[in-house]
């Protein structure tokens, strides 16, 4: 004689009750997944528990229906997880076009500095030198020629001595600071390419990332777990009807 299921019995309340309550069930935070296998194992204990306590009434249809309705649950949420995973994968990939931005910056930056380092000192003391050559042909220009330098034209020839190093020394600052210019436009030449390839793939990154990251945000896992619950809940009414209607 087949035995029959007591709808009422503190057993069957608390199963129907866990069940609802996994069903509804929400986590608060990510990653979603590390919380799958702790549900996982709630549900199974539901189960095991109302199991035992019916031992002489469960059925195999009921046993086909739970163990299919544990393996369609438990393969949605490993899919979950493993969309997760590959969300957090991308969610790296787009930083790291970010960081590698910065990084170039941080290079070309470092070069350019360099390289005004390199002739900065150079071009200091050209500066040096303009300012001493008009200096001095500042003060020769002002002095008083004396009888000898008038009749021997000297301090015309000392002044015009002075205009020719002054003008020496400008076009040597002149040369110094266009060869300065041109290894920066050389520079810049040589990392815009990159620094925009870089730009616009820190771009995307960064659209990409709140996309992912509102993703992220949302636990993929609630409809399959919420079916589940209620899909079980069904196996154990059906059971409880079957174990009503069982002939004495």
């Amino acid at each position: 004689m087949k035995g029959s299921v007591d709808p009422t019995g503190d057993i069957v309340e608390r199963t129907f009750s866990s069940l609802t309550n996994l069903g509804e069930q929400t986590f608060t935070e990510p990653p979603y997944g590390s919380h799958y296998g702790m549900w996982m194992r709630s549900l199974q204990t539901v189960l095991d528990d109302f199991e035992a306590s019916q031992v002489n009434s469960v059925d195999e249809p009921f046993r086909e229906d739970a163990d299919r309705i544990i393996l369609e649950v438990s393969a949605a949420l490993e899919e979950s997880k493993a969309r997760e995973e590959s969300l957090k994968a991308a969610m790296l990939r787009a930083q790291s076009s970010r960081e590698l931005l910065r990084r170039a910056e941080q290079r070309h930056s470092a070069s350019l500095k360099d390289l005004r380092e390199r002739h900065g000192s150079k071009l200091s003391t050209l500066a040096r030198e303009v300012e001493n050559a008009k200096a001095m042909l500042e003060e020769t220009t002002q002095d008083k020629a004396g009888l000898l330098e008038r009749l021997t034209n000297a301090k015309k020839l000392r002044e015009k001595e002075l205009r020719v190093k002054l003008s020496a020394a400008e076009q040597r600052y002149a040369e110094a600071e266009e060869a300065l210019s041109g290894e920066e436009a050389a520079l810049n030449g040589e990392d815009a390419r990159q620094l925009d390839e870089l730009r616009d793939k820190s771009d995307e990154g960064r659209s990409e990332s709140a996309s992912i990251e509102a993703e992220l945000g949302r636990d993929g896992s609630i409809e399959a777990r919420r079916n589940a619950a209620e899909k079980l809940s069904t196996a154990v009414h059906a059971l409880l009807g079957r174990g009503q209607t069982s002939p004495a």
